[in-house]
């Protein structure tokens, strides 16, 4: 289903496209989910995180430093594109909700899994929601 795009992505290497078109379709669905008084919405999308840096609190900084720029530039809501279950679960822990979720079953090329045996047990790409009036600032749990 997602070949045509992939094979003719932006980049010169496939694995890059076969990323570059799951934030794209992530992206594209988005809209479909947003609330209606969305004004200015802010998004990131972190997909990788080196070993050594696992576990560390990066992405946590990260968020939080995201965050408050997108407040700076006067955005409603945020989006979080997730690929890996823990950015996923850390999203949700700090009060994010997923209003869109691609299995990796369904995300094919050839007919077959783009995405399989993930080492996080990952078996979707979601997008998690964060709206600035009406969600708890703060880590959950």
């Amino acid at each position: 289903m997602y070949i045509i795009y992939i094979r003719n992505g932006p980049f010169k290497n496939l694995n890059l496209n076969r990323v570059a078109v799951l934030l794209e379709e992530l992206g594209w669905q988005t809209g479909k989910f947003l609330p209606k008084d969305t004004q200015k919405l802010g998004i990131h999308e972190l997909f990788s995180t080196q070993p050594p840096y696992m576990r560390s609190g990066l992405a946590a900084k990260i968020a939080n430093t995201i965050q408050k720029i997108f407040i700076e530039q006067g955005c409603t809501q945020e989006a979080g594109y997730c690929v890996a279950t823990g950015t996923w679960k850390m999203s949700l822990r700090y009060g994010h909700r997923t209003i869109y979720s691609l299995p990796y079953d369904q995300y094919l090329e050839d007919g077959k899994p783009v995405f399989e045996n993930l080492y996080d047990g990952a078996t979707a790409a979601n997008t998690t929601l964060f709206d600035y009036k009406r969600d708890k600032f703060g880590r959950r749990g």
